[in-house]
């Protein structure tokens, strides 16, 4: 009874998270995360002829290589978007339309992986980024984030924002949930690894990072405290005035710290992405099981 409450039977292959704990705000994945999602994992443009294809699911829930490799044949493969199996439709794209800002998923004709799977990669010199400036989230009062990425080391900027919302205000602003856009605020840094920050703009839990490697990193904001988790180990707790939770979210973006970000060479993310998983509540008491569901599938620790 407990490997099917927590997602993890031989039917759903270590598949079905969300049909376990639903009510994501939004959902993006290279495996399906829910049986109700018929939709495609992600749009890809081939770089010879710059057609785009929608690439699904095999039977078991992973990502359909073969027809991302037939789609791209001895081409790379960019994402155009990044779909959203919440069923919320908050998919994310590159807004300028430019190849040139496309994360990666196929190089020269053969898939991006990490830990033996695939992988979106964001590289250092290519300020990849994929965004949705429309929300409509309405006041966020608490938020939790499940994220399996992998950090590069190589040729980095000293602040690399790995995701981030943004809110209705201003930076100059209180209701600006958390400093430079991150909520919960995700960023690494060569030197002091992985940061999470306060709307007062300074670091409030930090942890070290297990540079080119997989990693499973949870945030969690109750509304009123901050605690962080990697590879599901707790690396810290805080709560202050500094961490209260109560804005209006319109946009968010991976791979890049703003808007402005984009062609600016900074601020920008370097490593692959495979899932994030959001929802828009504390989600304390089922952390744990969401995380052996991933990590049953990814296999990281």
């Amino acid at each position: 009874m407990l490997g099917a409450k927590l997602g993890i039977t031989s039917e759903t292959n270590n598949i079905s998270v969300l049909d376990y704990y639903p009510n994501a705000t939004v959902a993006y994945s290279l495996r399906k995360l829910t049986s109700n999602y018929t939709g495609s994992a992600i749009k890809v443009r081939e770089s010879g002829g710059d057609t785009e294809a929608d690439i699904g699911f095999r039977s078991d829930g992973s990502l359909n290589e073969l027809d991302l490799l037939n789609h791209c044949g001895s081409n790379s493969g960019y994402i155009v978007e990044w779909y959203d199996q919440s069923g919320n439709g908050t998919g994310l794209r590159e807004l300028t339309d430019s190849a040139t800002y496309q994360p990666i998923i196929v190089n020269s004709g053969t898939i991006v992986t990490s830990g033996g799977k695939p992988a979106i990669e964001w590289t250092a010199a290519g300020e990849q980024d994929l965004q949705n400036t429309s929300l409509g989230w309405g006041t966020v009062t608490a938020q939790t984030t499940f994220q399996v990425l992998t950090f590069s080391n190589t040729s980095l900027n000293s602040s690399h924002a790995y995701m981030r919302t943004i809110s209705v205000s201003d930076a100059s602003t209180s209701d600006y949930l958390l400093a430079n856009n991150w909520i919960p605020p995700h960023r690494s840094n060569q030197t002091s690894g992985l940061d999470i920050y306060g709307v007062t703009g300074a670091d409030i839990v930090s942890d070290t990072i297990d540079w080119n490697n997989q990693a499973l990193l949870t945030a969690i904001h109750t509304g009123t405290a901050i605690s962080g988790f990697n590879n599901g180990t707790a690396f810290a707790t805080n709560q202050g005035a500094a961490n209260v939770l109560d804005c209006t979210m319109v946009e968010m973006a991976l791979g890049m710290q703003t808007n402005s970000d984009v062609g600016a060479g900074d601020s920008h993310f370097a490593g692959t992405m495979q899932e994030v998983i959001i929802y828009n509540s504390d989600k304390t008491s089922d952390r744990i099981a969401i995380e052996i569901n991933q990590n049953n599938y990814y296999n990281i620790y």
